[in-house]
């Protein structure tokens, strides 16, 4: 049910989009920072102004961030560290929800800035509209930086290679959820431009399937209590049957449709830097879909490859429309349909709720 505070976030949505648009068109390249970083804080500040009951874990995690040493046997070490030092400034949840936000969101930004500075706001306004937005800022906070820092690592892959700086963000990523050390691995391999390493990742990612489902389970005992986060997979390793599913509505499921038919209608169009960063979008897709019955796991390991579509939409819709007030235009029009359904049909269902 679409209520009032649905639609103040799209009203949010839409004055940020605009706002970032008409940033675009400065000609001043060294003036844009100064405009941009603003509006990513407000839209953080807007979206940790909310009530508490909004995103399932939201109050899990403010129960974290008010006694820190409660999760330390189970919880990431730098996520613990972090919120002790968040402690030491303001012990107000709001703040902590405020810097949580910003800290993802700022660093999606600067990874499409890395990747093309022309192209970055108008990512960010269509990172804004999408699900994953409001998944990471509401729904999964830590999961959701450490993903945000997987995107700026792949970002580094595509302009630079793999430079120390690279395995820097991924190790950073892990340190605030394991499932980056995941992505780190396949990623550092992943360059599908040869048959060769087509194959290479291809086996490394059934060898971790295997793993974890028939050696992983060995385990659970030795691992306790840091394995209680993964009961649900127990019940899979035991019955064959996943603990978890989501009825809820999916047009998130539909972007990635659009992004691959989009990528391959215009592949002749693209630079090799974009064709290379559908490849590492490729390889991110093809590990998530060995979880895609289980939710638990499927929006963890998917997360950076959706963070990734909305600049693959950027530079599709770049690409096919050369004209600069037509690509304004056609940009407008799709924020505007991506963000009421993310926002009033998507999100009262899923993530925007009272649980």
């Amino acid at each position: 049910m679409v209520e009032t505070v649905h639609l103040i976030y799209y009203g949010v949505i839409l004055a940020a989009g605009l706002s970032f648009l008409a940033i675009q068109s400065l000609h001043a390249r060294l003036d844009r920072p100064l405009l941009t970083f603003p509006i990513v804080a407000l839209v953080s500040l807007a979206v940790s102004l909310r009530d508490i009951r909004f995103g399932a874990d939201t109050r899990v995690y403010l129960e974290m961030y008010k006694s820190p040493d409660d999760f330390e046997d189970f919880v990431e070490i730098a996520y613990i560290t972090a919120l002790r030092l968040l402690r030491l400034i303001s012990e107000d949840g709001t703040f902590y929800l405020f810097v949580s936000a910003l800290a993802t969101n700022l660093t999606v930004y600067l990874a499409f800035v890395r990747f093309n500075p022309r192209l970055a706001a108008f990512a960010f306004v269509l990172y804004c509209a999408t699900p994953v937005f409001w998944a990471a800022n509401t729904l999964i906070l830590r999961n959701g930086l450490a993903a945000a820092f997987i995107l700026y690592a792949a970002m580094i892959l595509v302009t630079a290679g793999r430079t120390k700086v690279f395995f820097a963000f991924a190790l950073a990523g892990g340190t605030f959820h394991y499932s980056a050390l995941v992505h780190a691995g396949f990623l550092s391999i992943a360059n599908l431009s040869t048959v060769k390493r087509f194959v290479i990742s291809v086996a490394t990612l059934i060898l971790a399937a295997l793993s974890l489902v028939y050696i992983f389970p060995l385990f659970s005992g030795i691992l306790d209590p840091w394995i209680k986060r993964f009961l649900d997979y127990q019940y899979y390793a035991s019955t064959g049957q996943f603990a978890y599913d989501n009825d809820g509505f999916r047009p998130q499921y539909a972007i990635p449709v659009l992004s691959v038919l989009g990528a391959l209608l215009l592949w002749t169009r693209l630079r090799s830097t974009e064709m290379l960063l559908f490849k590492y979008y490729l390889a991110l897709v093809m590990i998530s879909a060995v979880f895609w019955g289980n939710i638990l796991f499927r929006d963890r390991i998917y997360l950076p490859a959706q963070m990734m579509e909305p600049l693959i939409i950027a530079f599709l819709i770049r690409r096919a429309v050369k004209d600069n007030s037509m690509f304004v235009m056609a940009g407008t029009a799709i924020v505007l349909m991506l963000a009421a359904v993310s926002i009033l049909i998507w999100a009262p269902r899923n993530v925007l709720r009272i649980y």
